[in-house]
Formats: structure tokens, sequence, C-alpha cells
């Protein structure tokens, strides 16, 4: 009698604990929210079709939220006959833009159940080769590229795969989805700020010439330039690092003497900035930095880096988007601009108003 108790003590207490580590369902969020399984299930997949009102979607988060729901990929791919993995190629892990860029995705994937794997084109070869790989073999239900380091005739024959491919901030010929955020905005932003400070004879250190991103924002400075009548010099940088940077201003700040650099990115300003300080010049009392991109690093630069936000979490995430919309056989746009939020100036240490009247003389 006494094991029969024991025995019945057991399965109701194991009953309560699978019922309490169990993993909630379509239907607990369901009962929780007040709606039927299938507005859950078509809510977060962002199914258009789904009408209902701005009230009920926000009872279906809050219990998605507070069951702590999560979609059971295995299953889903298993359904659809998919991965749920997503491939992304980028230049380098280094860059702090690129780490905001796989933030943003990382975020967008995780909502459709998907799984991220990055690649870096440190090792190009095989990086390329490898996702060429996974791409056909169907390990990887799309790829999302980032880099110039492929031509475009790559990443056309990369795309030729038959799985999904987006263009991530780049933009070719006839590739499927292209998405990019718009640097000549952000660089006129950028080239207005030093125009504002009193600056006329301003520099541009940008990246890769060849690079479609560089020469958005050339073409960004350069009408900035020449809508505020100053003086304007380029140089391309041959990469997106310091070291190219520093490469680029030396040629540059030896052969002109501006006041102002517009600098394509975080890594490329602190080059500028190193270069200056190497040919005698003070940041910013004798030459004003900006640089495209704002970053935690911006602010650990001596001095402090004035920077131009640009919506970089959000095209990671649009990205991630569009190349879902493509695995799931719906249309996209050929080539998609992030707009928003707008580019915006976050002053810092790195420029100053150019004064002559306190005895800095023109050089």
């Amino acid at each position: 009698m006494a094991a029969r108790s024991e025995r019945s003590y057991v399965r109701i207490r194991f009953a309560e604990l699978a019922k309490r580590t169990s993993s909630p369902t379509l239907r607990d969020v369901g009962q929780r929210a007040r709606v039927d399984p299938s507005v859950v299930s078509k809510l977060l997949s962002g199914d258009p079709s789904l009408n209902v009102r701005p009230e009920t979607r926000k009872k279906v988060w809050q219990a998605v939220h507070e069951l702590g729901y999560h979609r059971n990929a295995l299953a889903r791919g298993l359904r659809l006959s998919r991965a749920m993995t997503i491939g992304y190629l980028l230049p380098d892990l280094v860059n702090p833009a690129n780490a905001a860029l796989v933030g943003g995705a990382q975020r967008a994937a995780a909502a459709y159940s998907y799984t991220l794997i990055i690649g870096s084109v440190v090792g190009y070869e095989e990086a390329k080769d490898g996702f060429a790989r996974l791409l056909g073999e169907g390990r990887v239900d799309g790829l999302l590229v980032n880099t110039g380091a492929m031509s475009d005739e790559e990443v056309l024959e990369l795309a030729a795969s038959h799985r999904p491919v987006v263009l991530v901030n780049r933009s070719v010929k006839g590739a499927a989805c292209s998405v990019i955020f718009d640097d000549e905005t952000a660089a006129i932003t950028g080239t207005n700020h030093l125009i504002e400070l009193g600056h006329r004879r301003l520099a541009h250190i940008g990246g890769p010439e060849l690079a479609d991103t560089a020469q958005r924002r050339r073409a960004g400075f350069l009408k900035a330039a020449r809508r505020g009548k100053v003086s304007a010099s380029v140089a391309h940088a041959t990469g997106w690092g310091v070291q190219e940077g520093y490469t680029a201003a030396m040629r540059l700040l030896q052969a002109k003497t501006p006041t102002g650099v517009l600098a394509a990115n975080v890594p490329i300003a602190t080059g500028v900035i190193r270069a200056g300080f190497e040919l005698g010049l003070q940041v910013p009392r004798d030459l004003s930095v900006v640089a495209m991109h704002d970053s935690r690093e911006a602010q650990m630069t001596i001095p402090a880096l004035t920077t131009v936000t640009t919506p970089i979490e959000e095209l990671g995430a649009t990205a991630v988007n569009h190349l879902v919309a493509l695995i799931e056989g719906r249309r996209v746009p050929k080539l998609t601009m992030v707009r928003k939020p707008q580019p915006t100036v976050i002053p810092r240490q790195s420029t100053a108003r150019y004064a002559d009247h306190e005895g800095l003389s023109p050089r």
C-alpha cells in the first residue's frame, strides 16, 4: 500500500514538473491572449494577410514575452524543407560598422527563427568557396554578401546557385536584391558640419575607389562642397582599415592643406588623426576630422571623434527581411535604400570652429 502511494506521488510530481518545464506552444499563447492559435502563427511569421486590431497584436506580443515562447526552428525547418540557416559573408570582423550590421541582422534572423552563420573574407577564397558549397548543398537557405573583395562577376556567379542572395551595402547590376543606405546624404551631412564650422579647405578620405558605397560618399562630399563654395580634395584608401586610412591621409596631407576632413569610417578617421600627428598637425586645432558611422570606438579615440550616424543596424535587419522573403518565394525590390533614421552629426572633440582670428594662421 505504501509502495503504491509512493508510485502515485512520483507520477503526480513528474507530471507537474513536465508541465512547468515544457516549452509553451502556439495554443498556450493563443489562450493567454484570447485569440485563435492561427492568429498567433500569422503574426509571428509576418503574414501580410493578417488583419487584426492593434490592441490584439499588443496582447499577442505580451503573451509571447510573458510565456517566453520561441518558435521551434527545427520543426519549422522540417515542415518547410529548410535548413533555417542564413549565411553572412563579411569583409572583416574588426570594423565597428560590421558589428552593428551583424547585430541588426541577428535580431531580424532570430525573429524568423533563423540562425546566422558568419564568415569573413580575411580567408577570402576559403570563405567564398565554403559559402558557395553550403548554398549548393542546401545547408544554408540564403546568403547575405557584404564585401567589396568579390568582383561583380563573382557575386553574380554566387547568386546563380539557385539559392537567394542579398547584397548588403552594395549594389550590382543584375543581382536579385541589394540593400544600401543613403551614403550620399550622410556624406553631405558630415561635410555641411565642417562648412558650418567655417572650414573652407576640405578633403575626403574615402574607401576603395571602385566600391560603390565609396563612390556614393564621394559624390555627397563633392556635392556639399560645391553648394558651400569651398575647395575640395579627395583621396581613396585601398581598404577600410586604420593602416589604409593612415597611408591615404599621409599622401593627401603632404600634398594639400585642408583644415577639415571627412573620413569614410571610424578606422580610416583614426588613421587620419595618426597621420596628422606625425606631420605636426593637432586635431582639432589644425585639422578637424569627421567620421562616417558612429560607434563606441569613436568615443575612445584621442580626441573623441565627431561622427555622422547612419542606419547601419536597420540596414542589416532590412537585408534579412528581404532574404527571408526571397526564401519564402515572395518578391522584393531589386534595390532598397534604407533612409531612416536620417543621418545626424554627433559633435565630439575632433572638430572645432576654424578661426584665424585666434592667431591660427592658414597653412
